[in-house]
């Protein structure tokens, strides 16, 4: 593997390299992943801005009014809100989080094998580190570590927002939750053709009440002009998921701890969101988006002095 230096559509940029993947960090822009190329393939799996350059928010920008591409963690909200707690109260939580929107050290690790990526809460005490390897052919490892820096108790969760170049022919794989029957998800946003927020689907395929099949697990053409969001509906039984890409040709399956991090949620943008056209499998650690929400549905601080470690995985392989 190797590590080195360059820029990215204009960006400084740092990149890891083997024989399957190259990689790319843009440590100025909240230390964003901006580009997994499969070399065997010379096919991009995630999506890129649609303009061709990057934009340089500020703090507490809309993530919507940005180029909204490549894969960034999103911690300690999602949507927009006030922290719940008492110990910040009122403190304003920026929208899609505050990592994506500000500078990150990033560093070779001392044995040349990643990257050791970092960053300060700025809103809240809090530490956030990312280390990056590529460990085998095909395979991306993210090992994370959020510590609470205060003495009080620290709401947050943490949510994967890989954009994929998703197309047409891409198929989802999701796990079912745990005890349940059969695989189904629940609607969060409305989803087009899925329904409203709250609906319950059978996944991969649901029959509705006239016998008509709605196929969850596909995704439309971009003409379609749709988003997309749902979860699994309850904790997940494994922590398992996977896309296919590149017009069938390409698997990318994502692995965690599903203990620790027991949501999955999915985002797709058919077109429907800018024109863009990609999805995401989201793993995070609370239920969903609004962190006051996640509080309510049982998401548990962080102790004080105290830190929060968990990983993630992604495997690129022919299908």
């Amino acid at each position: 593997m190797t590590c080195y230096q360059g820029t990215y559509r204009g960006t400084n940029a740092l990149f890891l390299e083997n024989g399957t993947l190259r990689l790319c960090v843009l440590p100025d822009l909240g230390a964003k992943i901006a580009s997994i190329l499969h070399r065997p393939s010379q096919f991009e799996a995630l999506f890129q801005p649609p303009t061709g350059q990057y934009g340089f928010p500020s703090y507490g920008a809309s993530f919507a009014a940005h180029d909204a591409s490549g894969a960034d963690d999103m911690f300690p909200t999602i949507d927009a809100c006030r922290y719940p707690g008492q110990e910040h109260v009122g403190v304003e939580c920026p929208d899609h989080g505050e990592l994506w929107a500000v500078p990150w050290s990033v560093e070779r690790m001392k044995d040349g094998e990643g990257l050791a990526c970092r960053v300060s809460g700025r809103a809240l005490p809090y530490v956030f580190e990312r280390r990056i390897t590529l460990p085998a052919s095909g395979y991306l490892r993210l090992e994370y570590r959020i510590e609470n820096t205060s003495e009080a108790p620290l709401l947050g969760f943490w949510a994967f927002h890989g954009l994929l170049a998703c197309d047409e022919r891409s198929r989802l794989e999701l796990p079912r939750a745990k005890g349940a029957p059969r695989a189904q998800v629940r609607i969060v946003q409305p989803s087009g053709p899925l329904g409203l927020p709250g609906t319950v689907l059978d996944f991969p395929a649901h029959i509705l009440p006239d016998d008509t099949a709605v196929d969850v697990g596909a995704i439309a053409p971009q003409s379609a002009a749709t988003t997309k969001k749902f979860y699994v509906d309850g904790p997940v039984e494994t922590g398992e998921a996977a896309m296919t890409l590149d017009q069938g040709r390409l698997r990318c399956a994502l692995s965690w701890d599903a203990a620790i991090v027991p949501y999955l949620g999915v985002w797709i943008t058919e077109g429907g969101f800018r024109g863009d056209y990609n999805a995401a499998l989201e793993p995070a650690t609370g239920f969903y988006d609004d962190l006051a929400l996640a509080a309510r549905n049982g998401l548990k601080p962080i102790a004080p002095r105290a830190a929060l470690s968990f990983w993630l995985e992604m495997a690129f392989s022919p299908t």
